[in-house]
């Protein structure tokens, strides 16, 4: 409801709504495309992470579908760019005002990806998905286009019903080891970064080593636990899989529709642990081939056993299809601990 969230998969926990939409923002101009799309268009050339227009089910079909009229033109909302999108800025909330910049005559407003609630930088790759009717009131505030070049919001007091009575947080550098090369710098084929143990303005390292201290933290805490696990979705997926590595003495893994077409998964070698991928047919936004080439990789290497299931008919969002998420993951998790017992 409009106060809080609860569920039967986790007795006993009530979270608060503060809801806000995800996606937002405006349509472009031609330029604007144009532009956007030569230099996106560049960056994967080079080998970095591009996502091209993606026809199948595009909306509207008539425009952006595989028989649309300007398919090759269709950006995704992500990566957000100057006109919005995929944002997920969860201080958006109800009250607040989101600036944007108008490109073509009436701005073409859009909405979607709306949040119950949402953790800080959305890093699970996932926040509380809902379905909802979003109601805005807009207005054109003219003569600040040069100012307002790209998204930007502004509100009171809205933001402090956001913050937990009680929280434990981690802040963390870009530090890494010497010799390594973190995976999203890999398509640079820079050997200056080889060498360093401090890399500049890397906020990917840093999440990841903010999310390692905040695990070796929860185990220094909770000394009886005799097991750990990790577990991700989607972009959340690679994230847990470099705290796999970082961590060869977890006892296992679970990854949920990987971005194994977005992201280069190579630094699996050798993988520490065995684990269980889990992956849809109907995945538009990641092929199921592309995960098929990780999971045969990993399966060649030994002392690990990759499980890999593939749902009929499931989307990357599951959005029909979460009870089988739910019971691939719990009898992988009944198998593992029967066979290793904490």
């Amino acid at each position: 409801n409009r106060v809080e969230a609860v569920s039967e998969q986790l007795p006993g926990v009530h979270i608060p709504m503060r809801g806000f939409m995800g996606s937002v923002g405006v349509l472009p101009g031609e330029q604007e495309v144009d532009t956007w799309l030569a230099r996106e268009s560049q960056l994967g050339a080079a080998g970095g992470v591009a996502l091209p227009p993606e026809p199948t089910s595009a909306r509207p079909a008539e425009v952006c579908g595989p028989n649309g009229s300007h398919k090759t033109k269709c950006l995704r909302t992500i990566p957000p760019r100057e006109n919005g999108g995929n944002m997920d800025v969860k201080q958006m909330v109800e009250g607040t005002t989101l600036l944007l910049p108008c490109f073509i005559d009436g701005c073409g407003m859009f909405i979607g990806d709306v949040h119950f609630a949402q953790g800080d930088g959305e890093v699970a790759g996932t926040a509380i998905e809902m379905g909802a009717v979003v109601t805005v009131q807009t207005e054109i505030r003219k003569g600040m286009a040069s100012i307002v070049k790209q998204p930007m919001f502004e509100g009171g007091s809205q933001i402090k019903a956001l913050e937990p009575d009680r929280f434990h947080a981690v802040v963390g550098y870009p530090l890494k080891k010497a010799g390594e090369v973190p995976p999203q710098w890999t398509y640079l084929d820079s050997e200056k970064i080889k060498p360093l143990t401090n890399l500049s303005n890397d906020v990917t390292l840093a999440a990841r080593n903010s999310l390692i201290a905040m695990i070796d933290w929860l185990q220094a805490t909770n000394p009886t636990a005799t097991q750990c696990w990790v577990a991700g979705y989607s972009f959340g997926a690679w994230v847990s899989m470099q705290l796999l590595m970082r961590r060869p003495e977890t006892d296992g893994f679970i990854t949920v529709s990987p971005p194994a077409n977005m992201y280069d998964f190579s630094f699996l070698a050798p993988c520490p642990a065995s684990g269980l991928f889990l992956h849809g047919t109907a995945d538009t936004v990641v092929p199921h081939l592309e995960v098929e080439r990780v999971v045969t990789k990993l399966r060649s290497q030994k002392g690990i056993v990759i499980d890999y299931e593939l749902i009929e008919g499931a989307t990357h969002f599951w959005a029909e299809n979460l009870p089988d998420v739910e019971k691939h993951v719990g009898e992988y998790l009944d198998k593992r601990l029967e066979a290793e017992p904490a």
